[in-house]
């Protein structure tokens, strides 16, 4: 199995070791247990959940929140030989059908949905008529606390243990209390789930409170001094409109981003930082 992992990992990745916590959670994953992970962000956790199906019969089934990470993940999968598809709303009928039709054919190794998506009458039918290596389930920390109000569908998720209670679900988060990782065991009927959580200290980033009486004009003298592309967090989708046009008119090449913007400008912007 060691050599089938370090093999696997070179030929869809093409690096020599992995990196901390991976192999154990790989190895976990592949006996087909119910998992909780916490790794930080850029913290290799996708190679997790990706790397055990190709060791696996079946169809790997992850749900995500964010239609841009999505198509991200599935771009990078079928660049590396992985045959993977996603079905979202942005596919009209007769497009999903012949997606559902394609899976029922086995001709993917992963399927990329939304949490209203796989708790959807059609895709738990669709599940029942297919083999199944795992459920993964990225960002799990959105059915607990904050998660009630930004993705109540995750709630729903529970539905995959009650219709499919052999097949394995394994959560990943980069952010989860102890009352969270609780509640998400809790709420999605994890059976005995193995637990690893990485290190959260990144020591290539840091913190500074930045006191200014004209706290835009100093962002401006900010990203104009640093190298490189910069992400501005504003507090509301309003806010972050009138702040990229201020920018622009200090001549940085600014956009925005923000959950109801248009699809397709939110693809072309993700792409483009």
């Amino acid at each position: 199995m060691h050599l089938d992992l370090e093999q696997t990992l070179k030929k869809y990745w093409n690096y020599n070791q992995f990196r901390p916590h991976q192999r154990e959670i790989i190895q976990l994953i592949l006996q087909k247990r119910d998992g909780l992970v916490l790794l930080s962000t850029s913290g290799g956790k996708s190679i997790c959940f990706q790397l055990p199906s190709l060791l696996m019969e079946g169809l790997c089934v992850v749900i995500s929140p964010l239609l841009s990470l999505m198509k991200e993940q599935i771009d990078e999968l079928n660049q590396r030989g992985i045959p993977s598809i996603f079905i979202s709303s942005e596919l009209n009928q007769e497009e999903q059908n012949l997606a559902i039709a394609e899976i029922q054919n086995r001709k993917y190794t992963f399927l990329y949905l939304s949490p209203e998506k796989a708790t959807s009458q059609t895709f738990l039918e669709l599940f029942s008529t297919i083999q199944i290596s795992y459920f993964a389930i990225d960002e799990a920390h959105c059915i607990s606390g904050w998660g009630h109000d930004f993705r109540a569908a995750y709630l729903d998720l529970v539905l995959l243990k009650q219709h499919f209670p052999k097949t394995p679900v394994v959560c990943f988060t980069a952010t989860a209390t102890e009352k969270t990782q609780k509640e998400i065991v809790e709420l999605l009927r994890l059976n005995n789930p193995f637990n690893i959580k990485g290190e959260f200290d990144r020591e290539n980033l840091a913190y500074n409170v930045v006191y200014a009486e004209q706290k835009w004009l100093e962002l401006i003298r900010i990203l104009k001094q640093s190298k490189g592309s910069s992400i501005v967090f504003i507090q509301n989708r309003k806010q972050t409109q009138a702040v990229c046009e201020f920018l622009r008119s200090y001549g940085l090449d600014a956009d925005y981003f923000h959950a109801v913007r248009n699809v397709l400008s939110k693809s072309t912007n993700s792409y483009s930082y």
